[in-house]
């Protein structure tokens, strides 16, 4: 709100949104977009990377056949290791900021359940997903 060109434009836009998605009988009301919390990732990164990855390894849009060939080897390969690797318990433990800020908003979830106060939890949950400030990022 305080980066917002104008404060009256900031609190139009807010009560359209809050109008729009919070309560019970809104537009799009919480359960067509929200869903309860999970230790699971929530990005679509890793797909991602590999498409990154493999597409990398072309040079042309129709390589040849013997090209893909070895390509899909190299990943079958790879991927093999990382199957062989989470087999014997080898991974990247979550990152102890990352861990408490789920701990944090699977309790927040969980007293929502209980209170059933969609205010508040969204509230003590907002400032745990916040964007980059971007006056900050471009210095």
């Amino acid at each position: 709100m305080p980066e917002c060109p104008s404060l009256e434009e900031g609190h139009v836009f807010t009560d359209y949104l809050v109008s729009t998605y919070i309560p019970p009988d809104a537009l799009f009301p919480t359960y067509l977009w929200a869903q309860e919390p999970s230790v699971n990732p929530r990005t679509n990164n890793g797909p991602e990377s590999f498409h990154r990855t493999y597409n990398g390894q072309f040079y042309s849009p129709h390589p040849p056949t013997h090209v893909v060939i070895s390509v899909l080897k190299e990943t079958q390969a790879q991927n093999l290791t990382i199957i062989n690797s989470i087999k014997n318990n080898v991974y990247n433990p979550m990152a102890k900021k990352d861990k408490s800020k789920i701990e944090l908003t699977l309790q927040n979830y969980n007293d929502y359940k209980m209170h059933k106060d969609l205010i508040l939890y969204l509230r003590k949950t907002e400032n745990s997903y916040q964007g980059k400030n971007l006056k900050k990022a471009k210095m």
